[in-house]
């Protein structure tokens, strides 16, 4: 497993640190943030490639046109 060049060990000790630092009470909602946060980003991500995308097939359209009409 290998989540942004980190290990699983890596993982576990990440995630015992923070839990030690950040404390059992708090960890819940802690992760309830974390978890909205991947989901903000994870929308934001899906707008942004379905705009690129949409962005480039138009483009594509409007090449072909052109060429279309410059053809004799």
């Amino acid at each position: 497993m290998d989540f942004f060049g980190i290990g699983a060990f890596e993982l576990v000790i990440i995630f015992l640190v923070a839990f030690l630092v950040i404390g059992p009470g708090k960890m819940v909602g802690f992760g309830r943030t974390l978890g909205r946060l991947s989901q903000k980003v994870r929308k934001v991500s899906s707008d942004f490639t379905s705009v690129l995308t949409k962005e480039v097939i138009e483009d594509e359209e409007r090449d072909k046109d052109k060429d279309k009409k410059s053809a004799p």
